[in-house]
């Protein structure tokens, strides 16, 4: 009897062996699975962070190859337009200006020769004054004037004198509007004026605004 049972014992350890087995399988499916699922929620992530804020434009995408050239970057333009618009009627405003200073010199030259004209006059009443004034003096003397013809003209040469100094103040200030009007174009033209440079400086910063609303790409890439 003993020698029947001895054989038997190996056998019996067989069927413990099974599940020891089984728990490598599973736990090899485990950790796959557990890969899985770090594989995939990675992948969600990326595309939730990094590529959902990537944008594509007409021809390329923004991480893909650009030609050089092509617009990376598009700003809205409608600002710097009206800049360039204003810049643009404000040169506009200082060319008619400055030309207006031009022609203000020929007027106010007129005005001075106007005003020397008044003088001439004024002198000349002055003289013709003065000359009937002495007639009626000695008229005077045996009453072939009456006191009041002798006033009369005393006035009249008082009134001539006064004229004249009015035309000398008027040929004054006439000569000073010239000379004022004449500082502010002396030694320039309308183009190189410092009113129109500087306008014209304004319109071409306001010109490069308008180009740099678009960055393009320097190089293919």
């Amino acid at each position: 009897m003993s020698e029947n049972t001895t054989p038997n014992t190996p056998a019996a350890a067989a069927p413990a062996a099974a599940p020891a087995g089984n728990g490598k399988r599973r736990r090899a499916l485990t950790a796959l699975a557990a890969v899985v699922i770090v594989v995939g929620g990675g992948w969600g992530l990326y595309e939730w962070l990094v590529a959902s804020h990537y944008e594509d434009t007409d021809n390329a995408y923004v991480q893909g190859n650009v030609k050089a050239g092509q617009p990376l970057v598009q700003l809205d333009p409608a600002d710097a337009k009206v800049a360039l618009e204003q810049a643009e009627a404000a040169l506009g405003q200082a060319v008619r200006q400055v030309r207006t200073l031009y022609a203000n010199n020929g007027s106010l030259a007129a005005q001075v020769a106007l005003r020397q004209a008044d003088v001439v006059k004024a002198q000349s009443d002055i003289a013709r004054a003065q000359d009937d004034l002495k007639r009626r003096q000695a008229l005077s003397g045996n009453g072939a004037v009456s006191k009041e013809e002798l006033n009369h003209s005393e006035t009249t040469l008082a009134n001539a004198k006064s004229a004249l100094a009015a035309a000398q103040a008027g040929v004054a200030a006439a000569r000073e509007n010239l000379a004022s009007n004449r500082s502010l174009t002396d030694g320039t033209s309308v183009e190189d004026h410092p009113s129109v440079q500087a306008a014209a400086a304004k319109v071409r910063e306001a010109y490069l605004a308008t180009q740099r609303v678009a960055m393009p790409a320097p190089v293919d890439g």
